[in-house]
């Protein structure tokens, strides 16, 4: 039997611990301090600011029930690792973190939020740190490091870093999240070089769907702007050519069929700095008088596209035209490996054919809503379709597929939505839960390759 002593000292110490989790839970619910540093949040790609030079890969994760946050950077190319614990400490009032990496360095710096910058700092002795994380308009984060040896009269930056890839989960990443205003963002085709890709705009009611071109330079993607073709009628799901020449698209402009469905249309420039020219209806026997949509080219000129024809019953299935002799021959659907029952559409044909990547509506084996599938041609023959699985699908729609190979991306449009993690009780948090990346509206996203062994 345990004597009155013990059990005292027990009571008293279970006492304790539940009064300081009363503590936290409190705290932690009521001081919205605890989440000043919210906005380094996610699974980032680090490059030096102002250029595309990646330096390293930093994962930033709530822990302890959102009461404090963790780093976990690793150098890319190089050794060099390090870890963090940040935390608002309720009783100083201010943010602590705690450094520590695989030199032995180790920093404790303190501070809090100003001018919208998290600034934190410490000395010993004459010789102090100073590091600053400011959240950029794109949702980027830049963070910059100063040192001084003469108790801060004079400042020596050392280190100036852009959080600017950010990967949701650690696998996917969305790719225009400066475009946050635009309602809808979808389709994305990428030339060869990976400095051009087109894109379609269109409004909640997709009453205007505009084709339009963005660059890529120094780490940055520019704003869209409609190209000379596009903008008269509701064009969409552009898609380049490998050689870079020819950019197909869908269109409901006025055809000889005489009636509002979609065609496949081209634009042709005899070199890639050239113009675009007027669009060309590609003709029969591809178009008809149903709906085509989303062409997809390879080297040699087949087209891949999406149909819905009367003996498909309403549902959407792939189709190939194969050209020869610069004809192109009536169209075929996909074997009963990539084509059900269901919905298959908005295919991704590899260049010299050997996969092809399509999403396939409400399968089965799918993750919710339209997933992204692939099969490989082994030998003249489609494999059996394969779920690219839940690193990329979501519960929501997955589609408009287009592979990126000089940089090893594949680039989806996604309308997935990420839960809100807190309550909605102020002008600024209903204004960035509607306007976040991830809020059920079309939005451009990409993944590794090698993440889905690809």
């Amino acid at each position: 039997m345990k004597s009155p002593t013990y059990l005292t000292l027990i009571g008293s110490l279970l006492f304790t611990l539940f009064s300081l989790e009363a503590i936290g839970q409190i705290s932690n619910s009521s001081i919205p301090s605890n989440h000043d540093f919210d906005f380094w949040i996610g699974n980032w790609d680090v490059y030096k600011f102002g250029t595309d030079t990646l330096v390293g890969q930093s994962e930033i994760k709530p822990i302890l029930n959102h009461s404090a946050i963790e780093e976990n950077y690793k150098g890319w190319q190089n050794p060099f690792k390090g870890t963090s614990n940040n935390i608002f400490n309720t009783r100083t009032q201010k943010w602590e973190q705690h450094w520590i990496d695989n030199t032995g360095f180790v920093l404790h710096i303190s501070g809090g939020l100003s001018d919208g910058k998290m600034k934190l700092i410490d000395c010993i002795a004459q010789n102090c740190n100073k590091i600053i994380w400011s959240p950029l308009s794109d949702e980027s984060v830049r963070q910059e490091w100063f040192v001084s040896s003469d108790t801060g009269t004079s400042w020596n930056k050392i280190f100036d870093g852009h959080y600017k890839q950010k990967w949701i989960g650690s696998d996917v990443q969305p790719v225009l999240s400066h475009l946050n205003e635009y309602p809808n963002i979808r389709d994305f085709t990428i030339n060869t070089t990976g400095e051009e890709a087109y894109i379609t705009v269109q409004n909640p009611t997709e009453e205007i769907r505009t084709i339009c071109r963005i660059d890529y330079s120094n780490g940055v993607w520019s704003d869209p702007t409609p190209t000379s073709f596009s903008g008269y009628y509701k064009d969409i799901e552009p898609y380049l050519s490998p050689d870079n020449l020819r950019l197909y698209f869908a269109s409901n402009r006025p055809n000889a069929f005489e009636k509002e469905n979609y065609d496949i249309y081209y634009v042709e420039r005899s070199h890639p700095d050239s113009v675009w020219s007027t669009p060309k209806n590609i003709g029969n026997p591809i178009n008809t008088e149903f709906n085509e949509f989303y062409p997809a080219i390879s080297r040699s000129g087949n087209l891949y596209f999406t149909s819905v024809k009367p003996k498909d019953k309403g549902k959407d299935n792939i189709y190939c035209s194969v050209l020869k002799n610069s004809i192109y021959s009536p169209p075929f659907a996909l074997d009963t490996t990539i084509n059900t029952t269901g919905y298959e559409f908005n295919s991704y044909i590899a260049p010299d054919e050997s996969f092809i990547i399509f999403s396939g509506y409400n399968r089965g084996d799918g993750h919710g809503s339209g997933d992204l599938y692939i099969s490989f041609r082994e030998e003249g023959q489609w494999s059996k379709s394969k779920n690219l699985g839940n690193l990329l699908n979501s519960r929501y729609m997955e589609y408009c597929p287009f592979v990126d190979h000089k940089n090893g991306f594949l680039y989806f449009t996604s309308r997935r939505h990420s839960e809100v993690s807190n309550a909605i009780t102020t002008n600024s948090q209903l204004e960035n839960e509607v306007l976040k990346y991830t809020n059920g509206s079309s939005r451009i996203y990409r993944i590794r390759l090698q993440s889905i062994n690809l």
